[in-house]
């Protein structure tokens, strides 16, 4: 038995799209609830957040944020807890076979000239490695 729908005569004869699945927003949520329960220390010390410049936003949003100093490129998870090697983390999340962006890699460029690690993630398994080996002799 299938579920009633109501008849629209402007969608009639048309398919519904379902809406791409957001793998990338997945894995980024998988490392933030990781990092939550295995260094609790960090995340409630707020010094590793996601930057939020993927998001999809209305034309005057958009031009408000940039207004404020929103700027495309900058990796989507930043840990500004210093190591002994390094000032910060950036991490880029991907999901294969995406590549980080000419705008993404000149800020990791950027970024790894003035003391940053970098890396370019491709699962929360990835980025948590990538992060715990960062923070190995810190104690955290």
């Amino acid at each position: 038995m299938t579920a009633w729908r109501e008849f629209r005569p402007e969608t009639a004869g048309k398919k519904t799209r379902k809406k791409p699945e957001n793998k990338e927003h997945k894995e980024q949520v998988k490392f933030f609830q990781m990092v939550k329960l295995k260094l609790p220390n960090l995340y409630e010390s707020k010094l590793i957040f996601a930057v939020p410049n993927a998001a999809k936003r209305s034309k005057s949003l958009a031009a408000m944020m940039k207004a404020e100093g929103m700027q495309s490129g900058i990796s989507d998870i930043i840990c500004l807890f210093p190591s002994i090697c390094y000032h910060g983390l950036c991490i880029e999340m991907k999901i294969k076979p995406n590549k980080p962006t000419p705008e993404q890699k000149m800020f990791l460029e950027s970024a790894a000239e003035q003391g940053y690690k970098t890396a370019v993630c491709y699962s929360a398994d990835e980025a948590f490695g990538v992060l715990s080996e960062y923070l190995d002799n810190n104690n955290v």
